[in-house]
């Protein structure tokens, strides 16, 4: 199941590389506009504003809402190649990205701490910022056309929706009943919360979709504009491999020394 598990994070993370950091390249070399390249951009991270209220209304995150979900995830991967040249269809497409990827990855989420453990997990889950930067650096060098951007798009989503079938079916968990949890967590009962997360959130929009885009701009090349990418990303392969350790050290400290 590690196997499995490191494989799916490896090729779901291949997909956010391919679309945060090529996919706006792509608009802009075919001429969209900055204000619809963020429109476009913009739908997703709202569907994952909101996801979480339907299941305030019910939805349960089931085994066939997953494999709806990888379906979604497929259709959107594939929607690309018709809606390329449309604005409207591209804002569709990347809606149903956007609710495959963010359904599938809590339900993996869950199984990976169920079966490896909060101690082992750090060293699963950096598979995925090594899927990042490797699927970075080899679309880097070949992307010669908007077309093959969407092949490596295509190709791991297919990957990430494989692995994740299958991890789902041959998932073994044992149902545990949550303890309700009677804790606010309103707007008003922790503002400076709130504004940080906002903050951070915003700050998020022009990082992912613009970055390469303004590196490029101003005179660095593609391929050193990845490097860049990569080595924030090597930081993180860092962070998840000592994550173990560090999480057991005071834990308050360490989320005030990130978010300075």
């Amino acid at each position: 199941m590690p196997l499995l598990i490191g494989s799916f994070y490896f090729f779901y993370f291949a997909i956010i590389a391919i679309h945060v950091i090529f996919m706006p390249k792509v608009l802009n070399m075919l001429g969209y506009t900055p204000s619809q390249i963020g429109i476009i951009f913009a739908s997703a991270p709202l569907v994952r504003f909101a996801l979480p209220f339907l299941f305030l209304k019910g939805l349960k995150l089931s085994r066939s809402v997953f494999n709806t979900a990888l379906l979604i995830l497929l259709g959107g991967a594939l929607g690309f190649y018709p809606a390329l040249n449309s604005f409207e269809a591209l804002i569709a497409t990347n809606i149903a990205l956007g609710i495959g990827l963010s359904l599938i990855l809590p339900y993996i989420e869950v199984i990976a701490l169920e079966q490896i453990g909060k101690a082992r997990y750090g060293k699963i889950r950096l598979f995925g910022s090594i899927g990042f930067i490797l699927v970075a650096l080899l679309l880097v060098k070949s992307l010669t056309s908007p077309y093959i951007a969407l092949l490596y798009l295509v190709i791991s989503v297919t990957l990430t929706s494989a692995f994740g079938y299958v991890i789902a079916r041959n998932e073994q968990r044992h149902s545990k009943v949550a303890t309700p949890l009677h804790v606010s967590i309103s707007i008003f009962s922790y503002p400076f919360l709130w504004i940080a997360l906002l903050t951070m959130q915003i700050s998020f929009g022009p990082f992912y979709n613009f970055f390469t885009i303004h590196a490029t701009a101003h005179g660095v090349s593609l391929d050193t504009t990845i490097y860049l990418w990569s080595f924030g990303v090597i930081i993180e392969i860092a962070m998840f491999y000592f994550q173990a350790p560090l999480l057991q050290r005071n834990l308050l400290k360490l989320l005030q020394i990130a978010a300075l």
